[in-house]
Order: C-alpha cells, then structure tokens, then sequence
C-alpha cells in the first residue's frame, strides 16, 4: 500500500486520530500522525480554538511541513475538520 498522513482536529491529537491511523495500518499503509500542538488535546472545541491561537497557526503549519518533508511525493495527505485544512494548506506547498 502507500503512506498516509493524518493531521488532526482543532481539539489536538486524540484517541479517535490515532485509531484511525491504526485502522489504516491494518490494512496495510504506512501512517504518520504528527502532533501539531506538543501538548495534550483539549477536552472542548473551545479549548482546542484556544490551543491553537496559544501555539499559532503560522507553526502548526510548520509543524505539519516539516512533518511531510522526507516523505515520498506521492502520500496521501488527510486529516479531520481542521486537520483537512492543514492537509489542503501542505499539499498546496508540495512540488508533485
């Protein structure tokens, strides 16, 4: 199968990114599933807007670039709710 990256939402990394990375593994692809914030999720959207303003979306999308740097050009990039966003936002940057 290929390589897949998954950002996730605007609530941070959770349980439910990281069982559907798993899913995909299972079926064969390998999975990259960066932490954008460095710290734990948020338990309310609210908190996760907050989050996001604390760290910036100037570095989240760093963060998600660097993590597709070295990755070959043809993996799938996807995320949930905000983490579509980003995905959109990356793919927009990557030569192929």
């Amino acid at each position: 199968m290929g390589h897949v990256v998954l950002f996730h939402s605007v609530y941070g990394l959770r349980p439910a990114t990281l069982a559907a990375a798993d899913r995909l593994r299972a079926a064969g692809d390998e999975v990259t599933v960066p932490d954008l914030y460095g710290v734990p999720a948020a338990g309310t959207v609210e908190e996760g807007f907050a989050l996001l303003g604390k760290v910036g979306e100037d570095a989240v999308l760093d963060r998600a670039r660097a993590a597709v740097a070295s990755l070959p050009p043809e993996t799938v990039l996807g995320g949930f709710s905000m983490g579509a966003g980003v995905a959109g936002a990356v793919l927009a940057n990557r030569p192929d």
